[in-house]
């Protein structure tokens, strides 16, 4: 599931980041052209999301500060 802000890559300071938009803008074409995530015509581009947050966010933060967090694509720590 990609989509390019259509802004991307626009400013001054992202410049850098020129070869990162290019990919992301390739998948974007890839996806929008095999019908999938956001461009799916079955589900009218619609995806089921999933936010499961803790109860007690400081118990939550107590637990894992300074402990790495798998995100599935993404890792971060707390």
């Amino acid at each position: 599931m990609v989509k390019v802000r259509d802004d991307a890559g626009k400013r001054e300071e992202q410049s850098q980041y020129e070869e990162l938009i290019g990919r992301l803008q390739a998948l974007e074409a890839k996806a929008r052209s095999e019908g999938k995530g956001v461009w799916s015509t079955t589900d009218n581009g619609q995806i089921e999301g999933r936010n499961d947050y803790p109860t007690d966010m400081a118990a939550f933060l107590q637990e894992w500060k300074g402990k790495q967090i798998d995100g599935g694509l993404s890792s971060f720590e707390c």
